[in-house]
């Protein structure tokens, strides 16, 4: 993984796109908590930029766990598991006495938050990110909320 320090920009004039850690950079702390310590592949995001160019699927999976009042989070935008070119992070649930349903869906929203950050990078309209974590009724709050977001039936089994 390549730190963002060391990532090269581009220019955020005419047609160029700009790299997404300018993008991650840019929004408010408190968007910068929720999504936690992010890791970028080598690429900056291109490999999966690439894949939802061409109509692939890309997966927003999270995981989260809270016990003796303090949680955490995880999560990774990927195109299939173990992938290499994958965004990853990590990090803290905020709350007093944060619960599991609520771990779950600060990953959640992690992913949302990446999966918009890095599309709106390459000035893309449309891609297809599938959902997934081992809490439906996260899934389901956040299918409610949002027409784009579809809930596939998954067993409660840990994904």
């Amino acid at each position: 993984m390549r730190r963002f320090a060391d990532m090269e920009s581009f220019d955020d004039e005419g047609n160029d796109p700009v790299c997404l850690e300018s993008r991650l950079r840019a929004i408010p702390p408190e968007l910068k908590r929720l999504v936690g310590k992010v890791e970028l592949p080598e690429d900056g995001g291109q490999a999966l930029v690439d894949a939802i160019r061409r109509g692939d699927k890309i997966y927003g999976v999270s995981d989260g766990s809270a016990s003796k009042g303090a949680a955490t989070h995880g999560w990774k935008l990927a195109r299939r598991p173990k992938d290499p070119a994958a965004i990853q992070g990590s990090g803290p649930v905020d709350g007093r006495n944060p619960t599991p349903f609520r771990a779950e869906m600060q990953g959640q929203l992690a992913v949302l938050i990446m999966s918009s950050l890095l599309v709106a990078s390459r000035g893309i309209c449309r891609a297809r990110i599938i959902s997934l974590c081992d809490n439906k009724a996260a899934l389901r709050r956040l299918a409610e909320h949002s027409k784009s977001l579809r809930v596939r039936d998954q067993t409660d089994s840990e994904v």
